[in-house]
């Protein structure tokens, strides 16, 4: 097995560590010390097409989590919080409106977000415990 980046997966990570050095890192400890998602920063990651990173090309991505796995620890170099919330809005947010959404849903949302025009979430809860994953009771 190769474990050696192709050439594609060296041109996105030297590109997502520049854009990290330029607009992520120099504002990470302000957005930490405001307690905010810089939801500005998005945007940029959709023009890029990086918020498709691991989208079936239907959808504009190139169906592969390697340039997902690259574009999250190069950003995470600069904000770990702000890569955080770029996985969430991509793999759990998006994945999961990719996978179990109505078309409907998924003609109205999965675009803008993969354009970065929105921004997903993710919530959680169980009925006795709220949001605390270490009360989890399998049925």
């Amino acid at each position: 097995m190769d474990f050696e980046l192709s050439d594609m997966h060296r041109t996105i990570r030297d590109t997502a560590r520049d854009f990290a050095t330029r607009e992520v890192a120099p504002n990470a400890a302000r957005w930490d010390r405001e307690e905010r998602f810089p939801h500005e920063i998005i945007p940029k990651l959709g023009e890029l097409g990086w918020l498709a990173a691991g989208f079936d090309a239907a959808y504009g991505g190139s169906g592969g989590m390697i340039e997902r796995c690259i574009l999250i620890e190069e950003l995470a170099k600069g904000s770990p919080g702000f890569a955080l919330g770029v996985y969430v809005h991509q793999a759990l947010a998006a994945a999961a409106l990719a996978e179990v959404g109505s078309r409907a849903l998924v003609d109205r949302f999965l675009h803008e977000m993969l354009a970065g025009r929105c921004v997903g979430a993710w919530a959680y809860a169980e009925p006795d415990s709220g949001a605390d994953v270490t009360q989890v009771r399998l049925s």
